[in-house]
């Protein structure tokens, strides 16, 4: 029995051993774990501006398709409906961005 619990432990090593030794071993993962974002901040800031430039982009094209008065009125009728029309009515208000790019173009 206690040759047979040798040779079974002896086995056993060698298993662990070829578990831990390899690139995608499962100590290795264990080891190294998830790198953190190097530049949490820079992903933070590319988002909401990304974010502002296509809300700015939406802006421009509803302003040249309804035309100037038809989105200034579509703005004046958001602004009398409810929290959430009101708040959308606020986000697309024109602003100097705006008109700079809408002059750029």
């Amino acid at each position: 029995m206690t040759e047979n619990m040798k040779a079974f432990e002896n086995r056993v090593k060698r298993i662990v051993k070829s578990h831990y030794g390899g690139k995608f071993s499962l100590k290795r993962r264990i080891i190294e774990g998830r790198k953190p974002l190097r530049f949490p901040m820079f992903h933070l800031l590319m988002f909401f501006g990304l974010a502002y430039c296509g809300l700015t982009a939406s802006k421009i094209y509803m302003e040249r398709e309804m035309g100037e008065k038809g989105f200034v009125a579509h703005l004046a009728v958001m602004a009398d409906g409810d929290e959430s029309a009101r708040i959308a009515a606020k986000l697309l208000q024109p602003d100097r961005f705006m008109t700079f790019v809408e002059s750029r173009i």
